[in-house]
């Protein structure tokens, strides 16, 4: 906020006067805010507009405004003894908004503001609890001074002995600063728009044309002298004037004075009934004409327009708040066509029926209804300003959108909260990437791991396993590594040419046993056929199997050479181990060393 210009004319002078008219002024921001006890905000519109302020009784001008200005004077030097400073009477403005201070210091940083002494205000003050049609004029005059740092109000009587005061301070309620500045600014765009009313007087009923004046003179018990007639006509003529369409203030105003009349019209026609019955004897005439007259046309048609006048009462209360909802609807339509789909302005909700209650013309409804909407405007502003400032941070995050989904959910928030919940998921979300990026790594890593492991194999690892091994291997996509494919396919292919070569020379192993297998079925096929040569000395027609010998004596009974297969199957049973482990075992034999070791032995 800028500083405060000073305004250079005297307060109260008629050149004082018209600069207040264009401005936004302290002691009206009550009005503005629509609590002002004196002064409707509808009516502080149209003083604006048409430069026409409200006008005020020569009483009012006099004994209370120049009682005010008195009490204020009195009460000036007494506030300067305490504070040890002169206050000086200044008006300034800073931008459309305007005050005239009852008195600021020459540094301008203490105000003085003065109420006329009244019980309820004094006590209310005394308590620390100003009244907001005081607190909006003394915030105001802090919107127009920004070195201004307190203000002290005073009520008193322009004498120390009937004296309050409470130091008001910049620091007192700040939220309140903004909440005056969105009041100002939606009294603008209500200026701008405002269109003067044609203004009707208050309706006064209108009751109506007296009847002629009814009159009974009953001589003895048989002769009366009465204008029945005439009565009974005028009160046809008179009922049948009342209108019983009731659309205006003055309608009402007519039909309630209406009633009154009937009611008042009924008891004098029981008084004349009264009368004439207390002087003779059965008047059957005079009574029926009378009680016909009472009943059928009176009575009967007072409780209909009493009845008409309670349901247009209700019926015109209701059209003044359905009117106002419309009216609110489509600001807020307006307002939340700048917002994209699926985010608006909609927990602004004011309560009209509430706003009107205990209001006593439809015109006072119609005012309370303004300035609830007025309230309701600078509220869903307010709200507006929020979102827009929130939907501006989330868009400073449009790489993460997906993150907020619901925007409605977030655009309400309390800035700085919204600020830490978009904080706080990115960074949830980036350390859960990071998280499954690292886990996403690690497997492709343990997929390469496990290719070069499968070509770490001992000899123990039978050819069927490896043949397995292989084939798996071989239809392993190496692609879906990702960036890690070329090491996997270089893993692979390393892998694959070591099983293969483990394969090959186990496949050879397998081709030689096979070889020896043969070899020996063909010796012991030779074997069994000397073994059935005829013998010379034998009894038997079989001959006997030759006794089973160990391989591993230290000496054979002859000094024939077993064969590889079976030297291969010796080692194979003796140890329990597979021929292929045997053969493996017998080509690690370093027979030198063996040679060596049996001559030291």
């Amino acid at each position: 906020m800028s500083s405060m210009i000073r305004i250079d004319v005297k307060q109260g002078s008629q050149e004082w006067l018209d600069n207040r008219l264009r401005a936004f002024n302290a002691s009206e921001a009550p009005a503005m805010m629509s609590c002002q006890p004196n002064m409707t905000r509808d009516e502080l519109l149209e003083a604006k507009a048409t430069c026409n302020p409200k006008q005020y009784s020569d009483f009012i001008e006099k004994r209370v405004f120049a009682k005010g200005h008195e009490t204020e004077a009195k009460a000036r030097p007494i506030l300067e003894a305490q504070i040890g400073e002169e206050l000086y009477p200044v008006s300034g403005k800073n931008g459309p908004y305007q005050a005239s201070f009852d008195g600021l210091t020459l540094m301008d940083d203490t105000g003085f503001e003065h109420k006329q002494l009244n019980a309820e205000l004094a006590s209310r003050v005394q308590k620390g609890d100003v009244p907001d049609y005081i607190y909006w004029q003394l915030e105001h005059q802090l919107l127009v001074c920004p070195d201004l740092q307190r203000i002290i109000l005073v009520v008193s009587d322009g004498t120390p002995d009937n004296w309050v005061q409470f130091e008001y301070r910049r620091d007192h309620a700040p939220d309140r600063r903004a909440q005056i500045i969105a009041g100002w600014e939606q009294f603008a765009a209500d200026l701008k728009a405002f269109k003067p009313v044609t203004k009707t007087v208050e309706p006064v009923g209108v009751r109506p044309d007296a009847l002629p004046a009814l009159f009974v003179d009953v001589a003895g018990q048989l002769t009366t002298s009465s204008n029945l007639a005439e009565f009974r006509a005028g009160a046809e003529r008179l009922i049948g004037s009342i209108k019983t369409d009731l659309q205006t203030d003055e309608d009402f105003g007519n039909a309630e004075a209406a009633i009154k009349w009937l009611a008042e019209a009924e008891a004098k026609i029981d008084g004349a009934i009264e009368q004439a019955m207390s002087r003779t004897g059965p008047l059957e005439e005079l009574v029926r004409t009378l009680k016909d007259v009472q009943q059928n046309l009176m009575r009967t048609t007072r409780l209909k327009l009493n009845k008409q006048v309670e349901a247009q009462k209700v019926n015109r209360r209701n059209q003044i708040v359905t009117d106002a909802e419309k009216a609110f609807g489509l600001f807020l339509d307006q307002l939340n066509t700048e917002f994209p789909k699926g985010v608006f302005v909609g927990n602004v909700k004011p309560d009209f029926y509430l706003a009107i209650k205990g209001k006593r013309s439809f015109d006072m409804m119609v005012s309370a209804c303004n300035d609830a909407i007025a309230k309701a405007k600078i509220q869903a502003n307010e709200i507006a300003a929020l979102m827009r400032k929130n939907l501006a941070l989330l868009a400073e995050h449009a790489d993460y959108d997906f993150l907020f989904p619901n925007k409605q959910q977030f655009v309400n928030m309390d800035h700085d909260h919204l600020r830490l919940t978009i904080t706080s998921r990115i960074d949830a979300y980036k350390a859960e990437q990071q998280k499954t990026e690292a886990a996403r790594i690690q497997k492709h890593q343990n997929t390469i791991a496990g290719i070069q492991a499968a070509g770490e194999f001992d000899d123990s690892v039978p050819l069927h396993a490896l043949l397995g091994t292989r084939k798996r291997l071989e239809s392993f996509d190496a692609s879906t590594l990702e960036e890690f494919a070329i090491k996997g396919e270089q893993a692979k292919t390393s892998t694959l040419a070591l099983l293969n070569a483990r394969i090959t020379k186990l496949q050879e192993e397998a081709e030689r046993v096979e070889q020896l297998k043969a070899e020996r079925w063909r010796q012991e096929q030779a074997q069994k056929a000397q073994d059935h040569a005829p013998a010379a000395a034998t009894d038997d027609s079989k001959p006997k199997a030759a006794p089973e010998r160990d391989l591993f004596t230290t000496k054979p009974a002859e000094a024939k050479r077993p064969t590889d297969l079976q030297i291969v199957e010796a080692v194979a049973n003796r140890f329990s181990v597979t021929t292929s482990q045997a053969i493996a075992w017998l080509r690690q034999i370093d027979l030198d060393a063996v040679a060596d070791q049996q001559q030291a032995a």
